[in-house]
C-alpha cells in the first residue's frame, strides 16, 4: 500500500514482468515483484521483496534479457544523494530476484536509464553541484549480478530546470546513438545525440539543442 514511483519492465526471454515501487509505508524501501501474464489478461504476481532495508527516493527498473534486471535508484529524499545500481536474477517459476550488492555510481537526483544490449545500460541522473547539469555514466553487467561503471559523463549542458523534471534518454541499435530530452531553465524541451563506444564506456556527444514542438513548459517524463 501506498506505493509511489512506480516502474514496470518485461523480459520477453522469460516472459516475465517485474515491477518496481518504493513503501511510503514501509520506511520507504525499494520493493521489486515479478508477474506472470495470463493467457486472460490478468498478472499472477510472485512475492513482492523489498531490495535493501534502506529508504529510497526514486528508481527505475530495466530488462537486459535473459532473465537479468537492473534497478537504478536514489539513497533517500535528501538532495544530492547516491544513485545507486543493482542487477538482479530473476528466477522465472518461483517469480523472486537475486540481487546483487548495490553500487555507487555518483551523487544526484532524478535517475533515468535505457539499456543499450545484453550487458551495458546507460544512466543519467540531476547533479546539483554542477550548476544543475546532467551526468550520465554507461555500465556494464558483469558476472552473475556484479556492476562495472565507466567514466562520469558530461554532455555539456548546465541548464536544467529543477524538481521533478528528468533527462529521459533512449538508444537506438541500428545506428549506436542515444537521444536525451529533458527541461531548461527557460521552460523548453532541448535534446542531445551521443555515439557511444561501448568498449570505452565513453560518448561522443553533438550539440544541445531546442526541440521545436511550438509548447514551452514541457517536461519529458
Amino acid at each position: 500500500s501506498n506505493a509511489y514511483n512506480m516502474d514496470i519492465c518485461y523480459d520477453s526471454s522469460i516472459d516475465r514482468v517485474m515491477m518496481y515501487w518504493r513503501s511510503e509505508t514501509n520506511s520507504n524501501r525499494p520493493y521489486v515483484a515479478v508477474g506472470e501474464v495470463n493467457a486472460n489478461g490478468s498478472i499472477t504476481w510472485g512475492t513482492a521483496q523489498y531490495v535493501t532495508t534502506y529508504d529510497r527516493a526514486e528508481g527505475t527498473i530495466q530488462s537486459f534479457g535473459n532473465g537479468k534486471v537492473m534497478l537504478v535508484s536514489k539513497y533517500s529524499w535528501s538532495d544530492n544523494q547516491y544513485i545507486k545500481v543493482a542487477i538482479g536474477v530473476v528466477n522465472a517459476s518461483a517469480k523472486t530476484i537475486a540481487w546483487g550488492s548495490e553500487v555507487n555510481i555518483g551523487t544526484g537526483d532524478e535517475p533515468r536509464s535505457c539499456i543499450i544490449n545484453s550487458t551495458h545500460a546507460f544512466i543519467t541522473w540531476r547533479q546539483q553541484n554542477a550548476s544543475n547539469g546532467m551526468m550520465c555514466k554507461i555500465i556494464e553487467q558483469t558476472g552473475t549480478n556484479g556492476v562495472t561503471a565507466g567514466s562520469q559523463l558530461n554532455p555539456g549542458w548546465s541548464s536544467f530546470y529543477m524538481g521533478g523534471s528528468h533527462a529521459k534518454p533512449t538508444y537506438n541499435s541500428s545506428t549506436n546513438k542515444v537521444v536525451i530530452t529533458w527541461r531548461d531553465t527557460s521552460n523548453y524541451l532541448k535534446g542531445v545525440v551521443g555515439t557511444i563506444n561501448i568498449s570505452g564506456k565513453s560518448i561522443s556527444w553533438g550539440s544541445a539543442t531546442n526541440v521545436n514542438t511550438g509548447q514551452p513548459n514541457y517536461t519529458p517524463n
